[in-house]
């Protein structure tokens, strides 16, 4: 039989959505998410009750919350949200789970739960009951919360799912949102030609009220209820046991089938077994046998039941004790029950949300929460429904980079906290698929050189994802940031009952600008700092004989490299390639620097291959890709780069680089740290102020040349070309220039790049044109010897 876990990571689903009263989110991410993002899944939500929300603010470990999957806290004014379904659509098709287990680590484990499961091919009914309640949901039946295009998105899916699949009517999904479950079962009773007997297992009870209410509605005069032999937890409100009311309506039985060995107490598993004339139904799901949760506008449940006609035989059990009354738990809360429930979602700098419990209205302050404290955010004001909306300036690459945050809204009649929804994931991943996870595991520093191989891949097929000029102007530019006591209006939100969301609020734009911020945000990830992976000890109890040395000591054990960092080092060779090819160069010469720096900091190259990297980086900036902000970067790179030649060559042509790219050479030396990771990987430790001042001393031979042609026109030699005499070839020519003014015509002055005698049209030899290339001077050798001079940098 497959667990759900297994279920879960079986396909990759295009959709996944949970629905729960408790809530873990450690369990949440370390089991159930992994399984979906290995999977493939796209989009994983929580719809949880406002407690359980409560409950899972304070998993400081659960840092996945908002980016990787949403949780939508689910307000229910007349009970508690206590409905237990998974709906897992995939390709044409879905998977539906409902049971009695939370989304905690002992309801999908470690407690005795039971739980349905439903196919689109085979249960069909089932699928268009639960897609009827999702629609229900979106509705607003009965419940607040802001995920109500969710909702209805889910249920349309379902619906799909089973379009032209005819029914059975054996397997139904039966929920309270428009009709009682009693009333529900009571009706298929009677179309089975009546009741004649019930057994009920439960681990909670009203005293006997709901189950009095069933027998009456049934027309039976007694329920066999489970004994169980291990007995039942304890619960925070009702009884372990119904009181008899009136006398011999309860009779205690052990059924067989839940008669387990050890001592595994009856935690949350809940079923009802009904034997008609014409057959039995069976229920399984959420629903206690309470009036809360079985009878009308008490709580919000879920049951299965399948309807077996022609059937008489049911349920074996024997007799048993009536198990002892156990009071409710103390419920010793009070901290708790003052802090109320929000939602919110992040849209660039703004963050738009709704207090679901309780009701504050008004003036409030808003603060940012980690788990380093609070900060401030500004004031906001709460309209009639709890609505809100508040300027967050840089919360999104922070939580981008893998921060947790909730927000609270407090004032003086009451306060609330809640997650944070960032809104462009949904663009995030609806363009990197699958590999969101691992995208923004990279954003985080938590990444693995399995993800980067991934990501690299992924860049390979998909260069033109980073390419932030194929994306318009840039969103924030004109983003103001909040005074903190500056109050908000709320006039530009919408009259429903919900928030407004991404796509409705105030100053939305175009889903593309969530794409380029999560750009910005990626490129910036590799430009910072981090270390390399770690490889395994190959031999970590150092046990081989051979590990001894001759003094009889111990060797160090030999490190294994994880073998994704080979491949992910292989795949970044033909990214390296590929991004600096003539047509891509402009694009993405800059990702094609970060990306090299980070292979360098976290893959560790060997130095031949970073020298070659860099070199190539250098030789291909030009004025296609010059960027202002990052001059002194490219500054820094071609320093690294001449930082082993000392000679005035070196100097000069360094400088000559620096020049050509408008470096600012009379300023302070460039800031090293932009070029960390090549530094390290290079090994170089010169002395870069040093070596900065050489380059700022010295001159080019163009600059050289500049200098002579102002002699020329000052009539008087200088000593602002000190190398020029020694091209003895040419200088006797130029010499004679400086002193007589007829002989200026044996000289010409040509731009970069000439290959050709001005004078005669003739090719100049090629080792004139590299002359005219690297000392700024050469001789029209095979035709009228006329001295060429370049002044261009």
């Amino acid at each position: 039989m497959r667990s759900p876990l297994e279920l879960v990571g079986a396909h990759p689903w295009q959709r996944a959505v949970f629905t729960t009263y408790s809530l873990s989110l450690s369990f949440f991410e370390s089991a159930i998410l992994d399984q979906l993002v290995r999977g493939g899944a796209r989009s994983a939500l929580i719809l949880a009750d406002v407690d359980g929300v409560r409950g899972a603010l304070s998993e400081q470990g659960a840092r996945r919350a908002g980016k990787e999957y949403n949780i939508e806290p689910i307000k229910v004014p007349t009970g508690v949200f206590h409905a237990k379904v998974t709906a897992l659509a995939g390709e044409g098709e879905c998977h539906v789970m409902v049971g009695s287990g939370n989304l905690t680590f002992g309801g999908w484990g470690g407690n005795f739960e039971l739980f349905e499961h439903v196919h689109s091919a085979s249960a069909a009914d089932a699928i268009r009951d639960t897609s009827d309640f999702f629609d229900g949901l979106a509705e607003g039946l009965r419940a607040r919360h802001g995920a109500q295009s969710e909702c209805r998105d889910l249920a349309a899916v379902l619906r799909q799912t089973v379009e032209g699949v005819r029914g059975d009517g054996r397997i139904r999904l039966f929920h309270n949102l428009r009709r009682s479950i009693l009333d529900q079962i009571s009706e298929l009773a009677a179309d089975l030609g009546g009741a004649t007997r019930l057994v009920a297992a439960s681990p909670f009870w009203d005293g006997a009220t709901a189950i009095n209410s069933l027998c009456d509605s049934l027309k039976v005069d007694r329920v066999h209820v489970h004994a169980h032999p291990s007995g039942v937890v304890r619960g925070s409100f009702g009884s372990n046991w119904p009181k008899v009311s009136p006398k011999g309506k309860v009779v205690p039985v052990c059924l067989d089938h839940f008669d387990l060995s050890g001592d595994r107490r009856l935690s949350h598993a809940k079923a009802i077994e009904i034997i008609c004339r014409k057959g039995r139904l069976i229920i399984t799901g959420s629903a206690n046998a309470t009036r809360a949760a079985l009878g009308d506008g008490g709580n919000v449940e879920t049951s299965i039941v399948r309807i077996e006609e022609d059937r008489s035989d049911g349920w074996t059990f024997k007799p048993a004790y009536p198990l002892e009354q156990l009071d409710a738990l103390d419920d010793d809360t009070e901290e708790e029950e003052t802090i109320g429930i929000l939602r919110a979602t992040l849209e660039e700098d703004t963050l738009y949300g709704q207090i679901l419990q309780p009701r504050l209205q008004g003036s409030a302050a808003a603060f940012l929460i980690t788990s380093e404290g609070s900060r401030r955010l500004g004031k906001v004001q709460l309209d009639d429904a709890s609505r809100f909306t508040v300027v967050a300036t840089g919360l999104e690459v922070q939580i981008l980079q893998g921060n947790r945050f909730t927000l609270r809204i407090e004032n003086e009649h009451g306060r609330a906290e809640g997650f944070i929804s960032f809104a462009a994931f949904t663009e995030i991943s609806k363009r990197s698929g699958a590999l969101a996870s691992r995208l923004f595991a990279l954003l985080a520093g938590t990444e693995t050189p399995a993800d980067v191989a991934a990501v690299m891949s992924w860049i390979y097929d998909n260069p033109n994802v980073l390419n932030r000029n194929l994306f318009g102007s840039h969103a924030s530019a004109g983003t103001k940031s909040q005074a903190e006591d500056e109050t908000i209006p709320v006039n530009l939100l919408g009259s429903s009952l919900a928030p407004p969301q991404p796509s409705q609020s105030a100053g939305n734009k175009n889903s593309q600008e969530s794409w380029k911020r999560f750009v910005d945000a990626f490129l910036a990830s590799l430009r910072e700092r981090r270390g390399p992976f770690q490889g395994q000890i190959a031999n970590p109890l150092g046990d081989d004989e051979d590990d001894e040395d001759e003094g009889g000591g111990t060797k160090e054990p030999a490190r294994e490299t994880d073998p994704w960092i080979k491949r992910s080092m292989a795949i970044f060779y033909k990214v390296f390639g590929a991004l600096l090819t003539n047509e891509n160069t402009q694009r993405f010469f800059w990702v094609a620097f970060d990306l090299a720096q980070y292979v360098c900091r976290r893959l560790e190259p060997e130095p031949a291959e970073v020298s070659s990297w860099l070199s190539t980086l250098v030789r291909m900036y030009d004025e296609g890709v010059v960027d202002v902000e990052r001059r002194d970067t490219i500054a820094a790179a071609t320093l690294l780069l001449h930082a082993d030649d000392a000679s005035d060559d070196g100097a000069r042509a360094a400088r000559l680089r620096l020049l050509r790219m408008k470096v600012a050479i009379e300023g302070a030396c460039p800031d090293m740290g932009a070029v960390d990771g090549f530094r390290a990987a290079l090994g170089a430790g010169a002395d870069f102020e040093k070596q900065w001042e050489r380059i700022r001393v010295i001159r080019t031979m163009p600059e050289q040349v500049q200098e002579f042609l102002k002699a020329i026109e000052n009539n008087g030699p200088s000593s602002g070309y000190p190398d020029l005499p020694l091209n003895r070839d040419e200088w006797p020519t130029l010499e004679r220039a400086l002193e007589e003014v007829e002989s200026r015509e044996d000289f010409k002055v040509v731009p970069r790049g000439t290959r050709a005698c001005p004078r005669c049209s003739y090719d100049l030899p090629r080792e004139q044109i590299g002359n005219l290339r690297s000392k700024a001077v050469a001789t029209a050798k095979n035709c009228c010897g006329l001295v060429l001079v370049c002044a261009e940098v």
